[in-house]
């Protein structure tokens, strides 16, 4: 199962990287004048899709070969995860980045039964707030953001 996930996740990142990068309008990430300064924003989905092709790569070679009878496929919790995922896809332009992926990771955390609530709380304001204020101030890098902020 891991080499399948693994080797999945792999062949993602490559249609990623491929496909939907090259399709994308830098007009939106800043324009052309950012890119002329340097690397720009649009560089960020190369370097993340490089860096999950990569670490795909690895966990696909070092995973040991599991007989898929041995591991069932918890279907419920994998159904939930997505149905989240595409919630917080959905909800991201409404509400912005900050608000949604609060939610998304505090929901995901209590989905899967994180150990501490506080701790996952905690983990699920944080994050996304120190992923904002990173992408936002240092890598310039324009957020979804809710409407009255």
């Amino acid at each position: 199962m891991n080499r399948v996930f693994s080797g999945s996740v792999a062949l993602l990142a490559l249609f990623f990287l491929f496909v939907m990068i090259p399709g994308l309008d830098t007009e939106a990430f800043g324009g052309a004048h950012v890119q002329a300064t340097g690397l720009g924003p649009a560089a960020v989905p190369y370097f993340a899709g490089t860096a999950v092709l990569i670490l795909s790569v690895v966990m696909f070679f070092q995973a040991p070969p599991v007989r898929e009878e041995d591991v069932p496929i918890a279907w419920k919790p994998l159904g939930l995860f997505v149905a989240l995922l595409v919630a917080f896809m959905l909800a991201m332009p409404r509400v912005g980045f900050l608000v949604s992926a609060i939610v998304f990771l505090a929901a995901t955390f209590l989905l899967f039964g994180a150990r501490s609530r506080i701790v996952a709380l905690l983990v699920a304001v944080a994050v996304p707030v120190v992923l904002d204020l990173l992408l936002r101030d240092v890598f310039l890098i324009p957020l979804p953001t809710f409407p009255d902020f």
